[in-house]
């Protein structure tokens, strides 16, 4: 509808409202203060206008806009006062933010501003929410935050709601059958996860936090049991812990409850989790248990122990003799048994049975990657003279041209400089 149409609409609709009408070069926009907040967006050219959902920052009390404004008017429900236009772009910043601080964010009840001041986002939809269902939404948040976080959000964790354009959702909210939003958010739909929830600082909160933390369920089906025995000890669950849940949720096993709420902590997260993510991480790639974490303290002490456990397995590998001839960025030489196996499983072959050969001198295993193609490549060694053996793909299949080719002119580059190359190595 044309400008005129909507602001007469407005006024029958929402008699009484402050309107802020913003300009841009090229597009118009419109919002209504509360308890109206309807927002619109035209471009000029055509004045055809359409409701759109802004982003509102309580905290910072700034409404954002996809474009850049180059003109604010600012139209008032009191026909005494006078339209006001600024034009300049250094003024508009500061009159903007003074603007919706004095007229739009004052429409704001105080008691409606304190329920959502405590979210990190979302403050459009959480406002509204209050305006549509009034003390039933607040009612809701007090109950748990992070239920009603995802109910406003529905739409990004399940494509298929939409929380205001569904009535029949309106019964949900009123109803508080939290476990029925769970559902719908495709989490776990249990009285465990509403208590895991109703722990979850709303400071923290993010869409794309609590999709993570939802997901490792649907990856894990161990993963509640685990969070629900390392939760029941924690009082509040931050963004940190989040993460950590999210990510790495073998981590808080080797850690006592007292370290892990020490972890979590701003101040000490930054410093040490990517100590431990690191120690954990190096504890599963060479198997090596890990004694229990008692002190935040003890975590360069236990990376320091897991290090010199790390170099004494390295140190029992069986390593194997230099090849004669050097690997480049992709013909890579096989150094030792474990790296043997790993590779023979992954190319299904039996090169895993040439460690003795390999050990004796007699042959030398080299892996070739160009890009996803994969290749194993058999150096020979009888009595001194270097030749090419076996040149294989997985499960001995034929090997493609453009890794022959590689092959190819590493092995001329080789030949060319055999008794060099050969030299150097002894």
């Amino acid at each position: 509808m044309t400008y005129k149409k909507l602001i007469e609409r407005l006024n029958k609709e929402c008699r009484g409202a402050n309107i802020f009408k913003f300009d841009h070069l090229t597009y118009s926009y419109l919002i209504l203060g509360y308890p109206n907040l309807r927002a619109f967006i035209s471009v000029k050219e055509h004045d055809f206008w359409l409701e759109i959902e802004p982003v509102v920052n309580v905290h910072d009390r700034e409404i954002d806009f996809p474009y850049n404004i180059d003109e604010v008017t600012y139209v008032s429900a009191n026909p005494d006062v006078e339209k006001k236009k600024i034009k300049s772009r250094e003024v508009i910043k500061s009159e903007v933010h003074k603007k919706l601080e004095d007229e739009f964010f004052q429409t704001f009840p105080p008691d409606v501003l304190k329920y959502v001041v405590q979210f990190s986002d979302s403050h459009w939809e959480l406002l509204k929410a209050i305006t549509y269902y009034d003390k039933y939404f607040i009612d809701f948040i007090v109950s748990n935050q992070a239920i009603a976080y995802i109910l406003v959000n529905l739409d990004k964790f399940n494509y298929s709601y939409s929380l205001f354009n569904s009535m029949n959702f309106l019964d949900v909210a009123i109803g508080n059958k939290q476990k029925e939003i769970l559902k719908r958010a495709l989490f776990p739909d249990t009285q465990r996860m509403v208590k895991i929830l109703s722990k979850f600082d709303p400071a923290f909160l993010t869409v794309k936090e609590l999709i993570s933390f939802r997901n490792s369920f649907a990856s894990n089906p161990d993963f509640m049991d685990r969070v629900q025995n390392i939760l029941s000890h924690i009082t509040v669950i931050n963004k940190n812990l989040i993460r950590i849940l999210s990510d790495e949720p073998n981590i808080p096993n080797i850690l006592t409850v007292n370290t892990l709420r020490k972890l979590i902590e701003p101040g000490e997260f930054d410093k040490y989790f990517p100590i431990v993510k690191e120690i954990f991480s190096e504890a599963m790639k060479w198997k090596i248990k890990l004694p229990e974490i008692t002190d935040i303290s003890h975590i360069e002490k236990v990376k320091i122990n897991l290090s010199n456990a790390i170099k004494k397995k390295q140190d029992r590998l069986i390593k194997f003799p230099i090849p004669p001839i050097p690997g480049n960025e992709f013909i890579i030489p096989v150094l030792n048994h474990v790296e043997l196996i790993a590779w023979g499983k992954r190319q299904h072959n039996c090169i895993s049975t040439y460690s003795n050969k390999i050990q004796a001198g007699d042959c030398y295993i080299y892996k070739v990657i160009e890009g996803k193609k994969e290749a194993t490549l058999e150096i020979k060694n009888s009595k001194g003279k270097i030749r090419r053996g076996s040149f294989l793909g997985p499960d001995n299949t034929k090997v493609s041209e453009k890794l022959k080719l590689i092959v190819h002119q590493w092995w001329k580059v080789f030949k060319k400089n055999q008794k060099e190359i050969l030299l150097q190595n002894n």
